[in-house]
């Protein structure tokens, strides 16, 4: 065990930088998001409800006592446990559609289309707005439709998904700067109670004074660029690396608390969005190798790393009345704890089993690509792989952004979304297709016909649908523990990877 004690203390120091440098953001950004741009947090406004107190003379809160909660409660739970007879009886008439990918191909050139209907996908985007869900389930038909001409035609890189996933980490990054030009008045009064202490600037009902979060967030991410120039990058190179990641996790938590999506990453992370605008060849040694570690870390960003999380944190913040400072420290420290406590459980299963025994991609194959890409991008220096195509998409996506984001702020009733375009061919979105298109079919006749009251009404059946999938994904893993013990079925597949 004494071997790790080095490599953890410096990356769990990475990883706390990280962290630092998310929940800083989280308190500097709340107020424009949650106040001025009136961002709606849906994941905050679910856990709001869930967490409501019982009315006087009951124990629980009032919409345990509403048919339409058990009614809403009844159709997931019964449906997923009508899979579970499954289990026991492999020829029984089981509903697909909640298990397994149905794909549908359009044409062989065509990406295909991947059809699964998740129920806890589906109550999550309940309250997400109407025009979001269109913008997310069309604009991602438009590039399933993009990548199968450009595969017809012949235009473009090797592989025309690639071109997207280009084209979407660059709509992001407008997405991101629009939204840090439209801040840039509050993000000055930070500055000044930072700097000054403005004293017309309040910041008593954040999680941190905006002093201690405006240098929080100044020292974790000058102590990131100097961590990852110690590594071996270049001054420079480390600067634009950890530039390019804000961005991705700054996209990630907008995408978040706009759209309130259960599974969600972003196509492309900073990691790889510099590898693909520096050539192997452009780079030095250290650089190569350190930006291939950090794939383990930053490149999947299937969370957002901490910073959706951070962000809802801050949200919730609002609910809690009286001085909210201490809020922020638990934080941190929960995180901090669970950092230390996965640690040490991982290596101890490790070195009892053997990680290669546990069957996950991370630990028989993910492991391995690392160094593969080490080795490829060290021999790609002498022979550079030509990507002509490349900023071609960039510039698409960035002008395609720049205009849905004129659009959306020129006419008030654009129904199209730019969040929509950023994540249009990221896995989870392709995913949650069929959930996505069902919650906005089912949300548009809602408002259509019964107007906001009668969406405020079935809140309570979407939270009782909500609870009865979890009441019957631990009902499948308590019938899993019992009658397959280590042999077990998988019924919570968000897709995340």
């Amino acid at each position: 065990w004494a071997a790790w004690v080095a490599p953890m203390f410096w990356w769990s120091g990475l990883v706390v930088a990280i962290l630092t440098t998310a929940l800083c953001l989280a308190v500097i950004l709340r107020r424009q998001w949650a106040d001025h741009e009136r961002l709606t947090f849906p994941h905050a406004e679910v856990s709001l409800l869930l967490a409501e107190g019982p009315e006087a003379g009951r124990r629980f809160p009032p919409y345990v006592y509403s048919r339409l909660f058990w009614a809403g409660f009844a159709v997931p739970c019964g449906a997923m446990l009508w899979n579970d007879v499954g289990f026991f009886v492999p020829d029984f008439p089981t509903l697909r559609i909640l298990a397994d990918y149905t794909l549908l191909t359009l044409h062989r050139s065509f990406p295909q289309l991947y059809l699964k209907f998740d129920f806890y996908v589906f109550c999550f985007a309940y309250f997400t707005p109407v025009n979001l869900l269109l913008s997310l389930w069309l604009f991602h038909l438009l590039a399933v439709l993009q990548i199968g001409l450009s595969h017809r035609m012949g235009f473009g890189p090797s592989t025309p998904d690639a071109g997207v996933t280009w084209q979407n980490y660059w709509s992001i990054a407008v997405f991101v700067l629009w939204g840090l030009w439209v801040a840039r008045r509050h993000l000055c009064d930070v500055a000044r109670k930072a700097l000054g202490g403005a004293r017309g600037v309040d910041d008593a009902g954040e999680l941190l004074s905006y002093r201690a979060a405006f240098f929080g967030a100044a020292l974790s991410i000058a102590f990131t660029v100097a961590w990852l120039h110690q590594a071996g990058m270049t001054p420079g190179t480390a600067a634009l690396l950890t530039a390019l990641e804000l961005i991705a996790h700054l996209g990630m938590a907008k995408i978040v608390a706009m759209a309130g999506l259960v599974s969600l990453r972003v196509p492309m992370s900073g990691v790889g969005a510099f590898k693909t605008a520096m050539p192997p060849h452009l780079l030095t040694d250290g650089t190569i190798v350190v930006t291939n570690l950090l794939v383990a870390l930053w490149g999947g960003v299937a969370k957002g790393f901490f910073m959706p999380a951070a962000f809802n944190a801050a949200r919730l913040g609002d609910a809690i009345s009286g001085r909210k400072r201490g809020l922020a420290g638990a934080i941190l420290a929960g995180t901090v704890l669970s950092l230390v406590v996965c640690a040490g459980a991982m290596i101890a299963l490790s070195y009892g089993v053997g990680a290669e025994n546990f069957g996950s991609y991370d630990f028989t194959i993910g492991n391995r690509y690392t160094f593969d890409y080490i080795v490829q991008d060290l021999k790609g220096k002498t022979s550079p792989e030509a990507q002509p195509y490349l900023p071609w998409y960039g510039l698409a996506g960035a002008g395609l952004t720049a205009l849905l984001i004129f659009l959306t702020y020129r006419f008030p009733r654009w129904p199209l979304h730019p969040l929509g375009f950023t994540i249009s061919f990221a896995w989870p979105t392709r995913g949650s297709l069929l959930s996505i298109f069902l919650a906005w079919a089912f949300k548009f006749l809602v408002l259509r016909f019964g107007g906001a009251l009668l969406y405020r009404q079935l809140r309570v059946v979407v939270i009782g649908g909500l609870l009865g999938y979890v009441a019957a994904v631990v009902l499948s893993f308590v019938i899993d523990l019992i009658f397959f013990h280590g042999h077990g079925h998988a019924v919570h597949q968000p897709p995340l990877v």
